[in-house]
């Protein structure tokens, strides 16, 4: 998970939760990804973002959410987000 915002953010950290809807509403970070005052990336921030192994179970066509929890005066929120396919051995 990647996050960043186009205008960086002036007084504040942006916080964001991934939550997947199709599976009851569950978080699926147990450390949320931050976006730290004055940066543009999520990539370098103070305290990395963590996946709830318990809840990282995507299948395919399910919804995923995202939770902007504490805002910022950043602009233009963007989001990446990467999942593999993990296939039990033959």
């Amino acid at each position: 998970v990647q996050t960043g915002l186009g205008v960086t953010a002036d007084g504040g950290t942006t916080t964001c939760q991934l939550r997947n809807i199709s599976n009851g509403n569950i978080d699926m970070l147990s450390t949320k990804v931050t976006i730290d005052a004055g940066e543009f990336s999520s990539l370098f921030a103070a305290t990395p973002f963590v996946i709830n192994q318990a809840n990282d179970q995507v299948d395919a066509g399910d919804r995923i959410a995202v939770d902007v929890d504490a805002g910022t005066t950043g602009t233009g929120l963007h989001i990446y987000v990467w999942f593999s396919i993990v296939r039990p051995p033959a």
